[in-house]
């Protein structure tokens, strides 16, 4: 009778080690994908690397709409006078880019359009004008 107590208490208590074991390997897992996440983050800090990122036509539609979080964290450069600068031209590339993107969808296009002329209302008649020919591009293929 004990030694059927001993083997049950013994059962228990390798249950509990297996657990916590368990446990710890999926918090680190988590961990390591946080690390991934903010180093992913980092990579996005200028508005180069963003473009460059939303270059990738395997890009999902998650992915795409995070650039696109990451994008409107940027301002674009002030106007001088009525000509875009050359320094604004990648800002609306990234927004033609989007908009041409296969993994696009309304949603994604539209949010874009919306805040980025929130954000930067004196291109707002050229944030339409690079969305219509993304797309545009976008019929095309």
């Amino acid at each position: 009778m004990t030694l059927i107590i001993v083997l049950i208490i013994f059962f228990i208590l390798l249950c509990c080690v297996l657990g916590y074991f368990i446990f710890k390997l999926q918090d680190s897992d988590s961990h390591v994908k946080e690390e991934n996440n903010n180093q992913n983050t980092k990579k996005q800090n200028t508005i180069t690397d963003v473009v460059e990122l939303v270059s990738d036509d395997s890009l999902t539609r998650k992915e795409l709409f995070l650039l696109c979080e990451a994008f409107l964290k940027h301002n674009f450069p002030s106007k001088n006078g009525s000509g875009v600068p050359d320094s604004a031209k990648e800002y609306l590339n990234f927004i033609l880019l989007i908009a041409s993107h296969k993994n696009a969808d309304a949603k994604i296009i539209s949010f874009l359009n919306t805040e980025a002329k929130k954000k930067n209302p004196e291109y707002a008649s050229d944030i339409e004008r690079y969305e219509s020919l993304g797309l545009q591009q976008r019929k095309k293929t």
